[in-house]
């Protein structure tokens, strides 16, 4: 049975990332399943406009971040920081609900360091 709500709650993550809404996430990981009425809940914006796998909040679409200077909002480009290395391959994996990588650890997301291996 567990392993039907854990596929339950990751088909629902789909549907919600589809749709670009919503999904209220468990804060704490005390397996309360992410109940809105929970303090601990977290509810999640998963718009992806530019369809990079990096949602739209990610991007900082509310004050409309251009990284790389190019006319395109982070949230509508496809490689924000300009470095030619798509944001979908940068941002680590394709699951909206997970931070994008950060390779370097400079708290700088790939997708927005055009050095995000350090290496100059």
């Amino acid at each position: 049975m567990n392993k039907l709500l854990r596929l339950g709650f990751l088909a629902s993550l789909l549907v919600v990332a589809a749709c670009g809404t919503t999904a209220t996430l468990d804060g704490d990981g005390d397996g309360d399943g992410g109940n809105p009425n929970d303090p601990d809940a977290m509810v999640v914006d998963l718009t992806d406009t530019d369809g990079d796998t990096i949602t739209d909040q990610q991007e900082n679409k509310s004050f409309d971040l251009d990284t790389d200077d190019d006319g395109t909002p982070d949230y509508q480009d496809l490689d924000s920081d300009g470095d030619c290395i798509p944001d979908a391959i940068e941002a680590g994996d394709d699951a909206l609900t997970t931070q994008p990588r950060d390779t370097d650890g400079d708290m700088i997301p790939d997708f927005m360091d055009r050095d995000s291996d350090n290496d100059g």
